[in-house]
Parts: C-alpha cells; sequence; structure tokens
C-alpha cells in the first residue's frame, strides 16, 4: 500500500478567507510538512540573500549621497555664474 502523501501545514490568506495550502508536504522541518514555496528554511534564504541586495544598494547609495552632500558643501559661497562656467568646462572635456 502506497504510503499517503503529507500537505503542507500553513495557512494560506486570500483577500477575505483562509485556508490551508493545498500542495502536496515535500519538506518536514520540527515535525511539520512545508512545500517548497512555504518552507521556512528556504524563505529564510531568500530573505538573507534580498536583503544583502538591499544592503549593498543601500550603501552604493549612501556613498552617492555623501559625494554629493561633499560637493555641495565645496560650492557654497562660490558664485552661480562662475559654477555655470565649470559646468560648461566640465561637460565639454
Amino acid at each position: 500500500m502506497a504510503e499517503p502523501k503529507s500537505q503542507c501545514c500553513r495557512t494560506v490568506y486570500t483577500g477575505y478567507c483562509s485556508h490551508k495550502c493545498q500542495r502536496a508536504g515535500t519538506v518536514e522541518r520540527d515535525g511539520a510538512f512545508y512545500c517548497k514555496q512555504h518552507d521556512p528554511v528556504r524563505i529564510k534564504e531568500k530573505d538573507e540573500l534580498k536583503n544583502k541586495k538591499w544592503e549593498q544598494e543601500r550603501l552604493k547609495r549612501d556613498e552617492r549621497w555623501k559625494r554629493e552632500s561633499i560637493l555641495c558643501d565645496l560650492a557654497n559661497g562660490i558664485p552661480t555664474d562662475e559654477l555655470e562656467c565649470y559646468e560648461l568646462v566640465l561637460k565639454g572635456s
């Protein structure tokens, strides 16, 4: 006799109601079965990768903002027409 398939133990919430996930449980964690989508270990790994990527993007953005802030601080006190001349020179090169 074939062994019965276990169902994923997660509850899925739709707009107005909730029900058990209909997928077959493929992974067992702490005695409970999970489908690939709801596997807590897989979810944690995906979140860590996503957070690492976001952290790298945040560091790049912060570095850019820091450079822009320094340039703005350096430009304070310089007349606008002189800054426009520098801008034209930089664009021309």
